[in-house]
């Protein structure tokens, strides 16, 4: 009689455990925000600025001017990232010199996108910094759906170019068939004052 009251209280106990837990694996999962949301096949988007800011509706956009010199944005992504699209602002055109823009775009497999043998931010890196032969950024030309070209950038980089951008206006650049860790946005433009941000997007 006491082994039975035994058992009963252990299985009473055992089933108290799993619906205890049952209840708290349900809790944690309607509090728990779904980031990814997959819909139609296609994984999550993510934007980030990479240009200037944007914080709820206000703007900060970068001044351009007189296509004095490039400028050289990176960004560090992730090998599942197939598509990228940098959404470009003007928010107005008078920074100085004839309103127009150019963009280049590059890629590298650097696991910590380098552009120099000496540049990094990672402290536990420093140690063992790349050689210059260890850095490779290639042109992402191949990759862009809106493809033309441009001599304004430097030769062998194919360049999209944003003429006469009028004040309040954009337009986008949109990488597809990505395969690459990092990605750099080259902008040498004048009159401009630009605000750009990128959306990544991976598919299952």
């Amino acid at each position: 009689m006491e082994k039975t009251i035994r058992r009963i209280a252990l299985y009473s106990f055992l089933t108290l455990v799993i619906v205890v837990s049952t209840i708290g694996i349900l809790l944690f999962k309607s509090d728990t925000p779904q980031i990814n949301q997959t819909l139609g096949g296609q994984a999550g988007v993510s934007a980030f600025d990479v240009v200037g800011s944007r914080i709820g509706t206000s703007t900060t956009a970068v001044d351009f001017a007189n296509n004095t010199a490039t400028s050289t944005y990176i960004s560090r992504i992730d090998n599942s990232i197939d598509s990228v699209v940098y959404s470009i602002y003007n928010e107005t055109t008078s920074a100085g010199g004839g309103a127009n823009a150019y963009f280049s775009v590059l890629g590298s497999n650097d696991s910590f996108c380098d552009t120099i043998a000496t540049s990094t931010t990672d402290v536990a890196y420093v140690a063992t910094e790349p050689l210059v032969s260890d850095i490779h950024w290639f042109d992402l030309g191949d990759n862009l759906r809106n493809k033309v070209h441009s001599t304004s950038l430097a030769v062998g980089t194919s360049s999209v170019a944003w003429l006469t951008p009028s004040t309040g206006t954009g337009r986008d650049i949109i990488l597809e068939g990505l395969n690459t860790k990092c990605i750099s946005l080259g902008v040498n433009a004048s009159g401009t004052s630009l605000w750009i941000q990128a959306k990544t997007k991976k598919f299952k």
